[in-house]
């Protein structure tokens, strides 16, 4: 079974791993290091609430990027839609 403390770890080894990749969206790498920054407290002094609210974090962070993701392929397909329509 994974025990919390290893999923935050885990969390946090993801968080940082996908930053450089965050940083060509702006602002993109805030909402991560404000998860790694309310993560580490949080289990230090084994607050739930912290370590909730560090969660909520990564959940925003991968919620942005998914949204800029989409929303470029969606640009690219109504692009590509528009070139067969002049071709």
């Amino acid at each position: 079974m994974l025990s919390p403390l290893r999923l935050n770890a885990q969390l946090c080894i993801l968080s940082a791993c996908g930053m450089p990749a965050l940083e060509l969206i702006p602002f993109g790498n805030s909402t991560a290091g404000a998860a790694l920054s309310v993560t580490g407290p949080g289990m230090m002094v084994r607050n739930g609430l912290m370590v909730l609210g560090a969660i909520a974090f990564f959940v925003a962070s991968l919620w942005r990027v998914s949204r800029i993701i989409l929303q470029q392929r969606s640009t690219e397909r109504s692009d590509q839609l528009q070139n067969r329509r002049i071709h």
